[in-house]
């Protein structure tokens, strides 16, 4: 992405221990306690591995090229040439979310580039790449964004309700594509950047949601400067490192039952509950019910899909991937499948955590300091939050009736609902208590205790009550501080620091 590095960035490293982001493996990752077993790459250190016997460097470059020049992400000869020969890939991934999905994508995509960047030589050329996870057909989590308080959701009721739904690179936004740029002209803030964003999305190609992803994410970051991977379309490259963990399934579901219980072990939960493989049938994924061969995913590599828990491990062997950039979650569940790779007789990548960043700018910066905050100090508005927000008896009330519901929601589960009813009960859970905290702080703000200048500073860091980066949309990012403000972001960050950013725009230079 190109423009003018107008603006002022102070930027403060935080913790995560003082933050309410990233969780207990960050805490202990950002401490220096490694855990054992956790494959974390050595950022001092050439990231090398045996490449894989799967790897077929021909066929690879081959589709890679043809894939990307198909997106209007044409590779230059440096990437090819390192991808035919020795060059090796820092990739990360992530669901085509509308309009690139939370700011997570976008921290996980620049990790990758300042760590090809940082580690990168003749010797071993470092290519940076994005998994663009188009056979996901998990539409609840894709079909939204945020612009502050609002939320758009694209209208797909033809599918939602729908036994099989197909994956999210099939399914077309073309209908929606007025409605997401009306939306947006309604809501964004009325900015000098708030043109290229407009312009930025109508000239976006809305055939589906991995179309729509590539093309906005090639306008971000520019042409070339990724090697964009989308399985939909590289099947044939995926088929043998597949096929090898297909015709070792059993040691797999051993191994992935001796993963969760490392977990435990380590005090955290596990991520996946299960491995799945699944069939495309009339363009459906299914999961796979009758056994299935090496064999058959060598003869038919268009008909099978490796799930969450299969996909890394398909992914380090077909491709040359020296390391994984990933959030919290992601960390824990390759940390979870690591016995995976030896029960299947194949290699893995490096583990590394994404970088993490809040904004503000001066405006929020003030407030701050009106109630005797640093920046350094801004998550104590959370806590100072929390116990302003004690509720009232009516609305503590109005609370447990909330609860109430969601816990007979979840004697509904009989397991063939469960992420429905799930979602539905983390929804319910989070618009009660953005309704009843907002009452509550109107109420303490008319009785003269100051709450605004404290909901105004929590609602800017923490978005309807979640941390900014997985609410905010990178182009609510751009229009409130600036391409040239994301731009120097980028070019400076230093993705081998486990820390969690404050990052201050300060507006443009005189």
């Amino acid at each position: 992405m190109k423009g003018l590095l107008s603006s002022t960035l102070r930027r403060h490293a935080l913790p995560y221990d003082r933050t309410p982001i990233g969780g207990a493996l960050w805490q202990r990752l950002g401490a220096g306690d490694v855990p054992t077993g956790l494959p974390l790459l050595d950022c001092a250190r050439p990231p090398r591995r045996d490449e894989p016997a799967t790897v077929d460097r021909a066929l690879m470059t081959q589709r890679l090229v043809e894939y990307n020049a198909s997106v209007g992400n044409p590779l230059g000869d440096e990437a090819v040439d390192a991808l035919r020969t020795n060059g090796w890939l820092i990739v990360a991934g992530q669901q085509p979310g509308l309009l690139l999905g939370p700011l997570y994508t976008v921290y996980k995509a620049v990790t990758v580039l300042r760590l090809c960047r940082c580690m990168s030589s003749d010797a071993l050329p470092l290519v940076p790449a994005f998994w663009v996870a188009s056979e996901d057909h998990d539409l609840a989590e894709v079909d939204h964004y945020h612009v502050g308080s609002h939320e758009f959701r694209a209208d797909h009721n033809e599918l939602r309700n729908a036994a099989q739904r197909p994956p999210v690179g099939g399914v077309s936004l073309r209908a929606q594509r007025d409605a997401v740029i009306a939306d947006l002209q309604q809501h964004l803030p009325p900015t000098a950047d708030r043109r290229w964003v407009i312009d930025a999305v109508a000239q976006a190609d809305f055939t589906n949601y991995a179309t729509l992803f590539t093309s906005l994410f090639v306008q971000l970051f520019g042409e070339g400067r990724f090697v964009l991977i989308d399985p939909m379309r590289l099947r044939d490259v995926l088929a043998p490192a597949l096929a090898q963990v297909v015709d070792r399934l059993d040691a797999a579901h051993e191994a992935f039952a001796r993963g969760g219980e490392r977990l435990r072990a380590e005090g955290f939960e596990p991520q996946l509950e299960k491995l799945t493989l699944f069939e495309i049938v009339d363009g459906v994924r299914r999961p796979v019910r009758d056994k299935v061969g090496g064999d058959d995913v060598r003869r038919e590599p268009e008909r099978y899909s490796a799930g969450a828990g299969l996909r890394p491990i398909v992914q380090d062997n077909a491709l040359p991937v020296a390391a994984t950039v990933g959030g919290p979650s992601e960390m824990l569940y390759q940390w979870q499948i690591d016995g995976l790779y030896d029960a299947v007789g194949l290699t893995r990548s490096a583990l590394w955590p994404r970088l993490s960043a809040t904004w503000v700018d001066r405006f929020a910066l003030n407030i701050a300091e009106r109630l005797g905050l640093s920046a350094e100090r801004l998550f104590e508005v959370c806590a100072a939050h929390d116990r302003a927000g004690a509720l009232d008896s009516d609305l503590s009330d109005i609370e447990a009736m909330g609860d109430e519901l969601s816990r007979r929601l979840g004697e509904l589960d009989d397991g063939r609902n469960r992420k429905l009813i799930a979602r539905a009960r983390r929804s319910i859970a989070y618009q009660v208590r953005r309704v009843l905290r907002r009452v509550q702080a109107d109420r303490l703000n008319d009785a003269g205790r100051g709450e605004r200048d404290r909901r105004t500073l929590w609602e800017a860091i923490m978005p309807g009550g979640a941390p900014q980066e997985r609410v905010m949309n990178v182009f609510e990012l751009i229009a409130r501080h600036g391409r040239g403000a994301l731009d120097q972001w980028i070019e400076s960050a230093d993705p081998t620091t486990i820390a969690h950013e404050v990052v201050v725009v300060q507006g443009e230079e005189t």
